[in-house]
């Protein structure tokens, strides 16, 4: 049985003084992009709940995801 997926990152951190176009994930292990979706995300901002429109593996482990 495989264990779930666990985030080892996430950028930008902190607070950010600019509206935030994009995430970097970075996993502990690898991701297969195929099996992922950005329906599988859930980021929460002030204003409440944002939903990824895409994303982009950057590597094995770190998948970037675009904001609206």
């Amino acid at each position: 049985m495989t264990p779930p997926m666990s985030v080892a990152g996430v950028t930008p951190t902190g607070l950010c003084n600019q509206a935030v176009t994009q995430v970097d994930i970075r996993f502990m292990r690898n991701v297969y992009g195929p099996s992922f979706s950005p329906a599988d995300v859930t980021l929460t901002g002030p204003g409440g709940t944002i939903t990824p429109t895409s994303y982009q593996q950057v590597s094995a482990t770190r998948l970037r995801l675009y904001l609206p």
